[in-house]
């Protein structure tokens, strides 16, 4: 069977839309998935919905949760400590997936192994009715601390690559924060390039507000953290390798002469094999020279006890002759 992928849909009055991104998710051509929905204390009619439509979800493992009003990065925090998949894709409750996102995302880190599998985005303007598909480049580090590379939760994470890393809820850019944070720790990504998240926007969301100022702002201050925090770590990691490269290269000469040592005693076996080998085939000369001997006089004796039964016989013959 293959993984367990766990997918979480975030929810705060999204009624409207909860229903469609619930049934995409039972709509995927990936079998093993455990659905977590979390509603964050919505006052519209969404647990109504949710609670209609969930007997209906055909997955392995379905769990609904329900909470006062905490915010989307608790919310997300919380679904990282109680979801149980090897894999795990936020969704949030106004998108929705195409019926093969998640097995066309698991094929690739299944066939890589990497940490993260992002996706483009499919992106529809609710108010204007238009869409259009918005194609991002692979991974780099700089790509992402630039902003040309993006990564939304809507991808698919290493459950285990995300041990003790949580979304910040004083960044406006969490989603953001969060990836920057695996990719320095060393976090590996690669991009679907033929797979794409349906992102809904509205003109007055957040996304197509004109926030670049306050935006800026905050990802300079989320970089600033993270170039103080790892720069300190790769002087004291830079350290720490400085050290144990000087053990290695003890170590190394002591390698070294135990190699030489071995070499040495080596070639005193290879003397002693050959004396051996010359002893060995000396004595199976003297043993074939031995065996000739014998063979000789065996001969002889046989024929001295031949010549003497025939002098018997010839004295009896005369005898009996008298």
């Amino acid at each position: 069977m293959k993984p367990l992928i766990s997918v979480i849909i975030t929810n705060y009055n999204y009624g409207q839309y909860i229903e469609k991104a619930i049934q995409s998710v039972s709509d995927q051509t990936y079998a093993n998935i455990e659905l977590l929905i979390y509603d964050d204390g919505s006052n519209d009619h969404s647990v109504e919905l949710i609670e209609k439509i969930l007997p209906s979800v055909t997955v392995s493992k379905v769990k609904f949760i329900q909470q006062e009003n905490q915010g989307i990065v608790k919310t997300r925090n919380r679904a990282l400590k109680e979801l149980t998949g090897d894999y795990y894709i936020f969704l949030d409750a106004d998108d929705y997936f195409d019926s093969d996102f998640v097995d066309s995302l698991y094929q690739i880190a299944a066939e890589t192994g990497v940490d993260v599998v992002y996706p483009n985005w499919h992106v529809i303007e609710l108010d204007t009715g238009k869409d259009y598909h918005t194609d991002f480049p692979e991974f780099s580090l700089e790509g992402l601390q630039r902003q040309q590379v993006h990564i939304t939760p809507e991808s698919l994470v290493k459950t285990a690559a995300v041990e003790n890393v949580e979304f910040q809820s004083e960044f406006i850019a969490e989603d953001w924060q969060f990836f920057l944070h695996l990719a320095f720790l060393g976090k590996t990504f690669k991009l679907a390039k033929t797979s794409y998240i349906n992102y809904q926007v509205k003109a007055n969301s957040r996304t197509s507000r004109n926030s670049y100022t306050e935006d800026t702002f905050a990802f300079e201050a989320i970089l600033d953290e993270f170039r103080e925090e790892f720069t300190t770590q790769v002087i004291e990691q830079g350290y720490i390798a400085q050290k144990r490269t000087a053990e290695l290269e003890v170590d190394r000469a002591a390698i070294q002469e135990r190699l030489r040592i071995s070499e040495e005693n080596l070639s005193l076996l290879s003397q002693s094999n050959t004396y051996l080998t010359e002893e060995v085939a000396q004595l199976e000369q003297q043993k074939n020279d031995l065996m000739a001997v014998i063979t000789q006089k065996e001969t002889h004796i046989q024929n001295l006890e031949q010549s003497k039964l025939g002098r018997l016989q010839r004295f009896f013959r005369r005898g009996l002759r008298k």
